[in-house]
């Protein structure tokens, strides 16, 4: 796998955005100063010149990484920011040095992933780590087993080890093993649960067996088949967030595009940053009569709603992937406005 051979250890760290610099800006300059704010319209541009500086800028990315790795609350603005940008072009450049510190990052708190890495940890995170993964699974399925660990990061590792599957050279079978064990885990603890009593207690579990069946789906599973149906047959899976009918359009055609249709960047390693990062609902102009807060950072597309230019913002708690959609359908939000 080819990997860059520069040293991070005395990296600069990120300079003020705002500090007025030439266009002749060394390319890390450059970029903090472009890239740091996400403010409209979306800088196409400079996204792809990004994309040709991979030797400039790759020692301060990999710097970023372990930094915000090893402290994230110490973070700063601009360096969530930045952070971001930095895991997506690391993948975009399959550079397996962003391999620890992005795995380190996924041991912490739910409260803190979801201040760094908002909804990207749905739509990008482990699709990244797929991408830089160096070869061995082994960390993503210690990460998928932890029960200690945020559902989201055990979501995020199943997604990069489902990709790494289908894309690489993982095996099946040792997955297959995990997300049977998973499944029967989760189901086994909401078997113990009423539906009323969903709406009080921790939902992870309801959460996770969704995944684990949309991915048994996805990887087109035989062996899983019949458990699945199991479940579903147990009533143990909230149709909201997975239907039997979506499980058996996976099981159908693994996920992906149909024929002629344009390829779904779900089921592929990060290839384009362009493509990753221009449904941030950031990038939408704001209207005059939006609310004067920001945009949360990065929010997607999905959230704006029409007519355009309108702006969505959330007025209390992020939506959550599984929670009900703001607009109210009573959908999951990941089955209605969050479903691109």
């Amino acid at each position: 796998m080819d990997r860059m051979n520069i040293p991070t250890d005395h990296a600069p760290d990120p300079v003020n955005p705002n500090t007025d610099l030439s266009l002749g800006d060394d390319p890390w300059l450059r970029l903090c100063r472009e890239l740091v704010k996400c403010d409209p319209p979306y800088p196409t541009e400079t996204v792809r010149w990004a994309q040709t500086q991979r030797e400039a800028l790759t020692p301060h990315f990999l710097a970023l990484l372990e930094r915000v790795a090893r402290d994230p609350a110490a973070a700063s603005e601009d360096d969530a920011n930045l952070f971001t940008w930095a895991y997506v072009y690391l993948a975009v450049w399959r550079d397996c040095r962003a391999w620890e510190p992005m795995l380190a990052l996924l041991r912490q708190p739910t409260a803190l992933l979801d201040e760094l890495l908002g909804d990207m940890i749905h739509e990008c995170y482990g699709r990244a780590l797929a991408s830089v993964c160096p070869g061995d699974v082994a960390p993503l399925r210690e990460l998928a087993q932890d029960g200690s660990v945020s559902v989201w990061t055990r979501i995020a590792v199943l997604d990069a080890w489902r990709l790494r599957v289908q894309l690489a050279d993982a095996a099946q079978a040792e997955l297959e093993d995990d997300l049977l064990l998973l499944g029967e885990q989760c189901a086994a603890e909401l078997r113990n649960v009423t539906e009323d009593d969903l709406e009080e207690i921790d939902t992870s579990a309801e959460y996770l067996l969704s995944d684990v069946i949309a991915t048994a789906g996805k990887l087109q599973s035989q062996r899983l088949q019949p458990t699945v149906h199991g479940w579903f047959d147990e009533e143990l899976v909230d149709p909201m967030t997975i239907g039997r009918e979506d499980y058996d359009a996976d099981m159908r055609d693994g996920g992906m595009a149909p024929e002629g249709s344009p390829a779904n960047r779900h089921n592929a390693f990060v290839d384009d940053p362009v493509e990753e990062t221009r449904w941030w609902g950031c990038w939408s102009e704001p209207s005059s009569a939006a609310p004067s807060s920001p945009m949360p950072w990065p929010v997607a597309l999905s959230q704006v709603e029409d007519p355009a230019p309108t702006t969505y913002v959330r007025a209390e708690e992020k939506v959550g992937r599984n929670d009900p959609c703001p607009c109210g359908s009573g959908k999951k939000y990941k089955k209605c406005h969050g479903a691109g």
